[in-house]
């Protein structure tokens, strides 16, 4: 878990937004993504917790848009 967290918090906040977007089914802010571990609500931790581990950061790098603010 402490790799995870280590892998997340070294993403750029654009990157943080392309790994949020696969788990948003309608718009939203994607902005709500682009924080530290600490920061994100408890559903955001699991998600990364579950996912990151299997995540190349060089693949992150497309999001249509930041939602809304």
């Amino acid at each position: 878990m402490e790799n995870s967290i280590k892998k997340w918090n070294n993403l750029n906040p654009d990157q943080k937004r392309a790994f949020g977007d696969r788990f948003i089914t309608h718009e939203t802010n994607l902005d709500a993504w682009a924080n530290d571990f600490d920061s994100l609500s408890e559903l955001k931790k699991k998600r990364v917790i579950e996912n990151i581990g299997d995540t190349n950061p060089e693949h992150l790098n497309f999001v249509k848009g930041s939602g809304i603010s």
